[in-house]
């Protein structure tokens, strides 16, 4: 009997639904189930599980023909991506970005595990790109995700607190299209309007990174 890897699974379900979607039905970040496939990290035991029972209430939609279809796309972005970082000489890999620019290693695990692959660095700022997403915002764009660092705030604002990369989902509709440039200072507003709450904890933002379409 044919038995499946895990990552079969995974590149089997994304053909089904697509990788964003297949993240939302996995309870992970598309990121994260990037780094699934790559062996960057390794999905712990439950994850694994859901993998397995997701798969098996699927299978029986999934065809060779779909799987097929999908890896073929896969390998034409995979080649935009190469065709676009040749051509464009300020996209460099996260790491390399991120390497260069924080010293906490905490912070550099967290934006590591949780971004995209390459960065278009501006300025001394970064818009996170896979390469197959254009560089800048398209007009009618309904939701971007923002990255940053934030400080956490235990005493109201006294003293300085630790910082935490996060990320947040922002809804937006475009009028007209934006270029990289224009994205990244309309952006950078936005992300220092925004706060968040955890537990006691209130999140303050300090550093704007870059952004991903969602």
């Amino acid at each position: 009997k044919e038995t499946k890897s895990f990552i079969e699974k995974i590149t089997e379900l994304e053909a089904l639904y697509g990788q964003k979607e297949t993240a939302k039905k996995l309870g992970v970040s598309p990121s994260t189930l990037r780094n699934y496939k790559t062996g960057k990290t390794a999905p712990k035991k439950d994850k694994a599980q859901k993998v397995n029972r997701v798969y098996g209430q699927n299978k029986k939609k999934i065809t060779p023909e779909k799987v097929e279809r999908y890896k073929k796309n896969t390998e034409t972005k995979k080649e935009n991506r190469r065709k676009q970082i040749r051509n464009n000489p300020r996209l460099q890999s996260v790491q390399s970005w991120v390497n260069k620019e924080f010293t906490e290693d905490y912070i550099k695990r967290n934006i590591l595990a949780e971004a995209p692959p390459f960065i278009a660095p501006i300025d001394g700022r970064g818009q996170f790109t896979d390469g197959a997403s254009p560089l800048g915002i398209p007009k009618g764009t309904k939701f971007v995700i923002l990255y940053g660092l934030y400080t956490s705030d235990y005493n109201q604002g006294e003293g300085e607190g630790k910082q935490d990369y996060l990320s947040s989902r922002f809804p937006i509709t475009l009028r007209k299209q934006m270029n990289v440039g224009e994205a990244l200072d309309y952006l950078e507003g936005k992300f220092f309007q925004t706060s968040q709450q955890s537990g006691k904890r209130r999140l303050n933002p300090t550093r704007f990174i870059g952004y991903e379409l969602a």
